[in-house]
């Protein structure tokens, strides 16, 4: 039951690290953009974030349902494990 819960954590970790990683980055540049230009537009940047999110939900999309299926599956059998035991 400690190793399905040291996965559980381990796979929320892979699936939220990479759009914040990401969106984190394309902010960072969209900051320097604006710092350097002395343009200081808010919208720009919700914009890049939200653009940045979506494309990193579609690609990645398909994966992290397979992995949380898996997953699911796996605590489903601990589960009957467990009352049977």
């Amino acid at each position: 039951m400690n190793q399905l819960f040291i996965e559980c954590v381990w796979l929320v970790l892979l699936i939220s690290a990479v759009p914040v990683g990401c969106v984190s980055l394309a902010c960072g540049v969209v900051a320097a953009l604006q710092s350097a230009t002395q343009i200081q537009e808010q919208s720009v940047v919700h914009l890049v974030r939200l653009c940045v999110f979506a494309g990193i939900a579609y690609l990645l999309g398909g994966l992290g349902i397979a992995l949380l299926r898996e997953l699911f599956v796996k605590t489903l059998v601990a589960i009957e494990l467990v009352g049977r035991g």
